[in-house]
């Protein structure tokens, strides 16, 4: 089937609320299972101190006590991102299901609508499940308010009045922006109850915990954008060994973070990136010597912090990286686009091939014939269908030969 018609087949059926959908067309069953965070604790239980827009002056706005408690409140408190639920696309002759792709997401996503027939079409082609796993503090995993037009374009507006130079503000980034502005390190911390969230995942799927999947299934990995970042790390750590075979397809993705340009409408404001960047490209050092909790983190997850760092600044720990991916060469592959302005292709390929560009990972680079973004690498315009589904069927059709290798 094309782009068009799975998007057709999967979007307005798709509940994440309903234990399990049938799409008879397409062969496939979605089974939607609970899951709770035993990694919750890694973050803050206190209110950040600001380094950004005041809580005070968003106080004088507008606002309902609702949202003000959510702005405010503790990471920790968050109880959506501590339990949730995610979907299993299942193709209907592979249950049990003995082979996996996780499928992970990129930055400040608030739905699955995109990634459906992302989902359909690599379960369909590679006759693997392909499983929906959100990130802290995105997708179903964030509060409602965070993605509520009217009141988020007011916080919009009042980060607008606040700093003159600023760009890119919306009503789309203002939850996320205002956040990582008052406090950088929550890119960390949510990072890492990523990561810990995956490995519980995949211990517990090693465990049958999750039906139909196999206690002996293999598992692989499809990420983009933010999402690869995760990605990247869990596949160099390999934690308790259990990802030693596994393969890992990178869409627009992949780039180091001094490399990255997330600055959207859709992603990242100005000054929220500026908060980022200065935080862990120039004063990382000094925040871990100063930082106890931070500095506790690292060590207690050494390997894992150690490739995370290695992934923050083209020239920091460059040869530990570059030593990493060249022994998981045979397991990676990836897919940029010329058209990318948030994960620049050139900077993919400096990333994951090396800065000698002679480690032999497999990368391409694709300058479709219709306007594209990192964001929508496939936007849903009818007047496009030939050139879009084509574009899409020459990215999938590669992930699904990479993963069923």
């Amino acid at each position: 089937m094309t782009y068009f018609d799975l998007h057709h087949q999967t979007v307005p059926r798709y509940n994440l609320q309903s234990d399990l959908i049938r799409f008879e067309s397409l062969n496939l069953t979605v089974y939607n299972h609970g899951f709770k965070s035993k990694n919750w604790s890694v973050l803050p239980n206190e209110i950040p101190r600001s380094t950004g827009i005041s809580l005070a002056g968003v106080n004088t706005l507008d606002l309902s006590d609702k949202i003000k408690a959510v702005i405010s409140q503790p990471d920790q408190s968050i109880d959506v991102n501590q339990k949730f639920r995610f979907s299993l696309f299942v193709p209907t002759s592979s249950q049990p299901v003995k082979e996996l792709i996780i499928l992970t997401h990129g930055l400040n996503e608030r739905d699955w609508k995109k990634y459906l027939p992302w989902a359909a079409y690599m379960a369909q082609n590679t006759g693997q499940a392909v499983l929906l796993f959100p990130i802290a503090f995105h997708m179903n995993r964030a509060p409602s308010e965070w993605a509520n037009p009217r009141r988020m374009d007011i916080i919009s507006a009042e980060r607008c009045r606040r700093h003159d130079y600023i760009s890119h503000s919306s009503f789309a980034n203002a939850a996320i922006s205002m956040r990582l502005q008052q406090s950088p390190q929550r890119f960390f911390w949510s990072g890492l109850q990523s990561y810990r969230d995956l490995c519980q995942l995949i211990r517990e799927i090693k465990q049958g915990c999750y039906p139909p999947v196999s206690p002996e299934t293999h598992i692989n990995f499809f990420g983009y954008s933010m999402g690869a970042f995760l990605c990247q790390i869990i596949l160099m750590t390999n934690p308790d060994k259990l990802l030693t075979d596994s393969r890992l397809f990178i869409f627009c993705g992949g780039t180091v973070l001094d490399r990255l340009y997330p600055v959207s409408k859709y992603i990242l404001d100005s000054q929220a990136h500026l908060a980022l960047y200065a935080y862990f490209i120039h004063h990382l050092e000094q925040e871990l010597q100063e930082d106890r909790r931070l500095r506790q983190s690292f060590n207690e997850d050494r390997e894992a912090a150690t490739f995370f760092q290695s992934l923050l600044q083209f020239y920091n720990l460059r040869n530990l990286r570059e030593e990493r991916f060249n022994e998981l060469k045979d397991q990676i592959s990836a897919v940029g686009l010329a058209k990318d302005h948030v994960a620049p292709p050139f900077e993919m390929i400096n990333t994951i091939k090396g800065a000698a560009r002679n480690i032999p990972v497999n990368v391409k680079i694709e300058n479709f014939n219709y306007d594209c973004s990192h964001e929508n690498p496939f936007p849903y315009r009818v007047n496009q269908k030939k050139e879009i589904n084509k574009g899409f069927e020459k990215i999938f059709k590669r992930a699904a030969n990479h993963l069923s290798s």
